[in-house]
């Protein structure tokens, strides 16, 4: 099932010729994308990414539609094969906030698999990226770079290495270079590393909003930034049972 919501966006799947749709484990029934069709499951080295799959078709409309509000320069950590990239930058081409003048490329793809040159092949097929573009780095060390001197982002996307304690590391460096009225973005805020990074920020003065998705969606932002409204899928339920810990009270 392709759940579609109320968010529009358009329909990127032909830019990426080895897609493939199907439901994982915990997607509700939805159909989870993922590159890398051309190769088998239990391939050595690209099964793995297969297998983990994209942000939801409707999970990346809320992405789009962020990043079309917020404009700017924007940042994707674990860019894998475009996926987020993409819809990122298709939002920024339809921002009314472009006609600044912004760095180039607006989307700095960040991902230590870029160092594969097969994986940034693909990449740069799916996207339509130059090769130059993309950091073959991990955010660590991305961070670290942009520390002796980078414009600020004025969005962050987050879904990299989701291990203990990783998320919250991409949630302090990413806030440090935040331009004031930027946006945080998290994928998996179902899993707890994911969510102790929302929590630090709304620790720090964040406001949040998490969005009813297969694998949750967060996003936190400062100053008058209004996130957009989502319907969720009323097959999905309260998704609150799956984060106990989480108090939901404290989100916009």
């Amino acid at each position: 099932m392709i759940y579609r919501s109320n968010l529009l966006c358009p329909d990127l799947t032909e830019n990426f010729e080895c897609l493939v749709n199907r439901p994982m484990p915990h997607s509700f029934g939805h159909h989870v994308p993922s590159d890398w069709g051309d190769k088998k499951d239990d391939d050595p080295q690209f099964g793995l990414y297969k297998r983990c799959g994209f942000w939801t078709q409707d999970e990346a409309a809320i992405l789009f539609n962020i990043a079309r509000q917020v404009g700017g320069f924007w940042l994707d950590i674990g860019a894998h094969t475009g996926w987020t990239t993409a819809h990122i930058d298709a939002g920024l081409k339809l921002s009314p906030r472009q006609g600044r003048t912004f760095p180039t490329p607006k989307v700095v793809p960040v991902d230590p698999m870029f160092a594969v040159p097969e994986f940034a092949a693909r990449f740069c097929s799916n996207t339509g990226f130059p090769m130059p573009a993309l950091a073959a780095k991990t955010s660590t060390e991305y961070f670290r770079m942009h520390d002796n001197g980078g414009d600020p982002f004025n969005g962050v996307c987050i879904d990299g290495d989701h291990s203990i304690g990783e998320p919250l590391k991409d949630a302090k460096n990413a806030a440090r270079h935040l331009s004031k009225s930027g946006v945080i973005l998290f994928h998996d805020f179902i899993g707890q590393p994911v969510r102790e990074g929302v929590e630090w920020l709304m620790d720090q003065g964040f406001k949040a909003r998490v969005y009813f998705t297969p694998h949750m969606v967060a996003v936190c932002w400062r100053e008058n930034f209004v996130p957009p409204n989502h319907v969720a899928d009323p097959k999905i339920g309260n998704m609150k049972i799956y984060c106990p810990e989480f108090d939901f009270s404290r989100c916009e």
